[in-house]
């Protein structure tokens, strides 16, 4: 055999490798990629910095962007969140109440939560306003209106109390609209 079919056939052996390597990537924009990217950023936030990180962030400093390393992750992390709920991964909603404090509504939709499942990578919850809360977490695991309704009306302890916010808080578990 010559040295140029040799050369020939290493070359196509590895466009070959490369091409199956490249076939079990996860795609830019599929649920794998964004989970994966994801996870990677979190691990990053906790992890120590690296060499290439304080070159990202000095090249940043110049452009004039100076949020920094936690800033970057913190907003790689909410845009792969964000594409998750666009690719219906994850699910958002906002649960808006009247006549109780947002302090108890967050606490009431983070417990039914807890009740609700298992899968806590993902869930987050803030406040909007004063009358709203608005979670993200796995399709599947959000909790309903209902069942943030008997969380909150467990939290409060006196009798009278629980019948007059049964029929004053009024609660809307909303998807948030996009």
């Amino acid at each position: 055999m010559t040295m140029r079919k040799r050369l020939v056939i290493a070359v196509v052996g590895l466009l070959l490798l490369i091409l199956i390597f490249l076939s079990f990537m996860p795609r830019a924009n599929s649920i794998e990629y964004h989970v994966r990217a994801y996870r990677e950023a979190e691990r990053r936030l906790t992890a120590k910095e690296t060499v290439m990180d304080e070159l990202k962030d000095a090249f940043r400093k110049i452009r004039s962007k100076g949020i920094g390393r936690q800033g970057r992750l913190r907003n790689e992390m909410r845009e792969h969140k964000l594409e998750l709920i666009r690719l219906g991964y994850l699910e958002d909603r906002t649960f808006e109440a009247t006549n109780v404090t947002v302090a108890e509504l967050a606490a009431a939709v983070q417990k039914a939560f807890l009740k609700k499942g298992t899968n806590h990578e993902f869930f987050s919850a803030a406040t909007v306003g004063t009358t709203a809360v608005y979670t993200i977490s796995a399709k599947g695991m959000m909790p309903d209106w209902n069942q943030v309704t008997r969380e909150l009306n467990a939290a409060v302890k006196d009798p009278d109390e629980v019948a007059e916010k049964d029929s004053a808080a009024i609660i809307r578990g909303v998807p948030t609209p996009r």
